[in-house]
């Protein structure tokens, strides 16, 4: 899965040279190149993402639409209700309706 969204930060080393700082919303292994994809994504990555806000995101995981688990204190978006949400969006009807 390509990143849809990555952002590099130049960050000052202390060294005094300017180093690159990965910002992307995913994690190292889906970034890699190596087609590995995230089992899950966290609340941010996903707005990130999807470009859909924290509110709407939340209206999706109360009606069930997206599926969650909280692990350590974390509240992560499966990725199969990810696909699943796109895909009935892809035939026309509107996730948030």
């Amino acid at each position: 899965m390509q990143p849809l969204l990555s952002r590099n930060v130049v960050d000052e080393s202390p060294a005094g040279s300017p180093a690159k700082k990965d910002r992307s919303p995913l994690p190292p292994t889906a970034r890699s190149g190596l087609n590995a994809k995230p089992l899950a994504v966290s609340i941010k990555q996903f707005c990130e993402l999807s470009a859909l806000g924290r509110t709407t995101t939340f209206k999706l995981i109360n009606e069930g639409r997206l599926e969650v688990r909280h692990v350590c204190g974390r509240t992560l978006i499966l990725m199969r209700s990810i696909e699943a949400l796109l895909e009935m969006d892809r035939r026309g009807q509107c996730p948030t309706d």
